[in-house]
């Protein structure tokens, strides 16, 4: 697609005392970069311990389907 790939991305770990999200910083064809931003209602800084971040990417238009997880427990 022009302008890079289309990515989903969240955080799959939730460390560290202040609330954060994955937030997109851009992607090509052949990359994406993400970076973990921290909430500032408990404090002023955002430097924030590592996380793992879950990801999707794609390029191609198309449908993207789900179930519900209890069809399958």
């Amino acid at each position: 697609m022009a302008g890079g790939a289309n990515v989903i991305a969240a955080l799959s770990s939730f460390a560290g005392a202040n609330p954060a999200w994955a937030r997109g910083n851009g992607s090509t064809n052949a990359a994406f970069d993400v970076s973990v931003e921290e909430d500032t209602s408990r404090d002023s800084e955002t430097t924030h311990i590592a996380e793992s971040v879950d990801y999707f990417a794609f390029n191609q238009a198309g449908t993207l389907g789900a179930h519900d997880y209890d069809l399958f427990t």
